[in-house]
């Protein structure tokens, strides 16, 4: 149903951020060195919710531009779309 599709959109705009951020590796020049430093996970959440929000923002402009009103499908292939990106 459309309220579980929802929910799941949400679930993941919240939490894939994080997930993007746990597969965040460091570059080939600094493989020698200890653990990666935080910056690299931070600027992964951040580029990712950018990703998410901007994808979401222009879904949601251009369903209401074209049809008139709000599809939450639309917005919920964003959602998707912007999260891989």
């Amino acid at each position: 149903s459309d309220v579980t599709a929802m929910l799941g959109t949400i679930l993941l705009f919240l939490f894939w951020p994080s997930f993007n951020a746990a597969l965040a590796s460091r570059p080939v020049s600094e493989l020698a060195g200890p653990d990666p430093p935080p910056q690299y996970q931070f600027y992964c959440v951040v580029n990712t919710i950018i990703s998410l929000m901007g994808a979401c923002l222009s879904a949601f402009a251009t369903s209401a531009a074209i049809g008139n009103k709000l599809s939450m499908v639309h917005i919920q292939n964003a959602t998707l779309a912007g999260g891989v990106a």
